[in-house]
């Protein structure tokens, strides 16, 4: 008799821990499924980055010095409508390059808030990793460089425009400087978002931009830029000229070309360029020229080549500048580059 009921009650015992279970399990599936339901979708974080290696001789200034310009990670993602780029870039002394989160403000307007580059300069907006020659030119090297602020931005059919706010020369005290361009495509889809005719369309596209920006930390630091830029994936032109009020304090960049000449306050300064693929998506040549309208009245010409072993991901580099000055010291002094990219 006792063998039964305690038969008997082992069998209710596990057939309650058996429906409780069950129980638990579709409790923590629900709870799973509720979870699910409710978080935001995520993507990310994506991890990339550069290595971007050179040679500099100049035999005129007795220079031969090999560097890294590039030794950059960075990552990006989102979480829901909100997205997100962090960047660090070991070879420079700052260190932090990008940090910012873009979100939705309705339409097809977005904002962005952090350390970014102002929107006003395409040369200085596009990725070192994606010019076409070892240095940007005098106007984008001017705006260059990132600084904390708050953007707004859009697109409407044919035209872009962007409308940045970011600390002034003044640094964290109340003014700021504030910059705005609108872009609008001529042709075609518009121009690429890299230099040269890499990656380009077959057909002919345009795309023509202007820009103002004016500082508040410091009287007349103020100017305008105008750029025209296109091509097809045959070749590649890009025009950039900028008119510099009575004051220049680089809030975003550098006044200082990578040759050493100056961009100056009461000046228009103006590059001209353009590229041509000798063999498709292989080899591809360039030319650049650059008027810096400075007191020694410097200009500079650049002729480069790349091959593209895996188009901008993995190129090498060629090429050999000018600079003409009314200073009989440095004019004619000339420099070779070789350069070797890789991106992952």
């Amino acid at each position: 008799m006792k063998k039964l009921v305690y038969s008997a009650l082992a069998l209710s015992v596990t057939t309650a821990g058996a429906f409780a279970s069950d129980d638990w399990s579709t409790l923590d599936q629900e709870i799973d499924a509720l979870t699910a339901s409710t978080a935001l979708d995520t993507t990310g974080p994506n991890i990339g980055g550069r290595i971007r290696t050179s040679y500099v001789n100049s035999s005129d200034l007795d220079l031969g010095s090999f560097g890294v310009a590039d030794a950059r990670v960075s990552m990006s993602g989102s979480r829901g409508d909100y997205g997100y780029k962090l960047q660090v870039d070991f070879a420079d002394a700052n260190n932090l390059l990008d940090a910012y989160v873009d979100f939705p403000l309705g339409g097809q307007v977005k904002g962005r808030f952090g350390q970014f580059k102002a929107g006003l300069s395409r040369s200085a907006l596009i990725s070192s990793g994606n010019i076409f020659f070892v240095d940007r030119n005098a106007i984008g090297n001017l705006w260059g460089t990132r600084t904390p602020g708050f953007m707004l931005s859009g697109e409407f059919d044919q035209l872009g425009w962007w409308l940045t706010i970011n600390n002034g020369s003044d640094g964290p005290t109340d003014e700021y400087q504030i910059t705005a361009k609108v872009d609008f495509d001529l042709m075609g889809d518009g121009a690429a978002s890299n230099e040269g005719a890499y990656g380009g369309t077959e057909a002919p596209s345009a795309t023509a931009g202007i820009g103002i920006w004016d500082d508040g930390g410091t009287d007349d630091n103020s100017g305008s830029i105008i750029e025209f830029h296109g091509g097809t994936n045959v070749y590649s032109f890009g025009v950039d000229m900028a008119t510099i009020d009575d004051v220049l304090a680089p809030v975003n960049g550098n006044a200082m070309d990578t040759t050493g000449a100056m961009l100056e306050a009461d000046s228009s300064p103006m590059s001209v360029m353009g590229t041509y693929m000798l063999q498709p998506d292989t080899w591809e040549l360039g030319i650049r020229y650059q008027d810096f309208d400075n007191a020694a009245g410097e200009t500079r010409m650049d002729v480069g080549v790349i091959n593209h072993l895996d188009g901008h991901d993995l190129k090498w580099t060629i090429q050999y500048s000018t600079l003409s000055s009314d200073d009989d010291a440095v004019d004619g002094t000339a420099w070779m580059f070789i350069q070797l990219q890789l991106n992952f």
